[in-house]
């Protein structure tokens, strides 16, 4: 689940509900990109703003050995602090509660090269992708873009699907875009994203299992208030 930051937190719990009402309980696992990942992403996109000042400083395109210098400063400080929030604080956090970390914001811009190779417009679409591509590859079986209607991430990705998907590889899941106008999850289109990405046959051997597994439980706590 990826695609606008502040859409996708705000929507993870709603979307895991549907999931969870459509394929039962411990017969999915559900990534997020968390929220964090966004302030990484900025301080990806300043780096990205300073090694291009650099290549022109370099180039003499603008004057200044001291200029220089500040560039490389600041690209130094920009890394210490991505170091800081990934490896320092988040990752302790995703060890001791046995979850594995979230793909880092400078992966996923080194996979979206593969598409985009300047990153421009250097906007969420940088991470979006990257994270996409990284979700396919691992073996997801559904990618969701999660954002409100008219957003440029979420437009751009829908454009760029065909794209991920061929790049991902064959015989990888889909991507489904979840597109909001007024904060609501569509979850008939959830639902129906499921079915295309499981197929009939997966999708029904869940809920039919999910339903048998409610019976036996249900059977299990009338014996034992006839017994008591």
């Amino acid at each position: 689940m990826t695609g606008e930051g502040y859409m996708r937190v705000a929507q993870a719990g709603e979307i895991f509900r549907i999931l969870l009402a459509n394929l039962g309980f411990r017969r999915f696992q559900l990534h997020c990109a968390p929220g964090w990942s966004y302030l990484e992403w900025l301080l990806d996109d300043f780096v990205e703003v300073q090694g291009d000042r650099l290549q022109r400083l370099q180039a003499g395109a603008e004057g200044g050995a001291r200029a220089a210098r500040e560039a490389r400063k600041r690209i130094r400080a920009a890394r210490m602090l991505q170091f800081i929030l990934y490896d320092l604080m988040a990752r302790p956090l995703y060890r001791a509660a046995g979850l594995p970390m979230p793909v880092s914001t400078r992966k996923a811009m080194a996979l979206t090269r593969e598409l985009i190779p300047t990153l421009r417009p250097l906007s969420e679409i940088t991470s979006y992708v990257g994270e996409a591509l990284d979700e396919l590859r691992e073996g997801a079986d559904l990618v969701l873009n999660v954002g409100p209607n008219s957003c440029m991430v979420a437009s751009m990705g829908e454009v760029l699907t065909p794209a991920i998907v061929h790049a991902a590889g064959a015989g990888h899941g889909r991507v489904q875009h979840l597109l909001s106008a007024d904060g609501d999850v569509n979850e008939e289109l959830l639902t129906v994203a499921l079915l295309k990405a499981m197929g009939p046959e997966r999708y029904y051997a869940a809920a039919r299992a999910d339903r048998s597994a409610g019976s036996r439980q249900a059977g299990f706590q009338g014996d034992r208030v006839a017994s008591a």
